[in-house]
């Protein structure tokens, strides 16, 4: 395999890892609304904790990799940090079935994957 096929994988994984933190982000910040406003249709639909079992781990695991893989280049730690506090307050917020937990986690997640983004732009040739 070529060094720009290995870049265009990477790239299109990073991608999958922001579009599923994104769309976890906004289902948890959605759920509060929802279950106000919501029929009892979307929000039992919404409030599948099977939804969430399995969107949250395949976004962490997409991510984890990603972010590692990145780190062993530019070996910068702040988007580790960032991704480990998000994967605790994930893990959290299932356990304890906390929206807020889970939202929060989605977005510690992004901005880990969005630094790492910027610095693999930065220090890396590709």
């Amino acid at each position: 395999m070529d060094k720009h096929t290995v870049s265009l994988k990477s790239k299109r994984l990073q991608a999958a890892g922001v579009v599923l933190s994104l769309l976890c982000a906004v289902h948890c910040m959605a759920m509060p609304i929802l279950l106000t406003a919501g029929s009892f249709a979307t929000v039992s639909v919404l409030s599948n904790p099977w939804l969430e079992l399995g969107l949250l781990p395949v976004g962490f695991a997409i991510a984890g990799f990603v972010l590692y893989k990145d780190y062993r280049h530019h070996n910068r730690k702040m988007p580790l940090h960032l991704f480990v506090f998000g994967f605790i307050a994930g893990v959290v917020g299932l356990i304890f079935h906390f929206h807020l937990f889970i939202g929060a986690a989605a977005v510690l997640v992004m901005a880990a994957q969005f630094t790492n983004f910027r610095l693999h732009k930065a220090y890396c040739a590709h």
